[in-house]
């Protein structure tokens, strides 16, 4: 079985930080950012399964992101 990956994209690194343990507990992998930018970035990089994507950020808030995700 193929395995499913998670990016978790919060300015919060305490709220960043409970998802990923929460998921690893779960045997599932996340990969993290700070921003909209950097969670773009990733998402170009590694297409994660999921996305869970806070609204309010600097650099990129939650809604600029998801319209350039559904670009790709």
């Amino acid at each position: 079985m193929e395995q499913k990956l998670i990016c978790i994209v919060d300015d919060n690194d305490d709220i960043r930080e409970i998802y990923r343990m929460k998921f690893a507990s779960e045997g599932i992998e996340t990969v993290l950012a700070s921003d909209g930018a950097e969670g773009l970035r990733i998402i170009r990089e590694k297409r994660p399964s999921v996305v869970l994507l806070d609204i309010q950020m600097p650099v990129m808030d939650g809604f600029e992101a998801t319209r350039n995700i559904r670009q790709l």
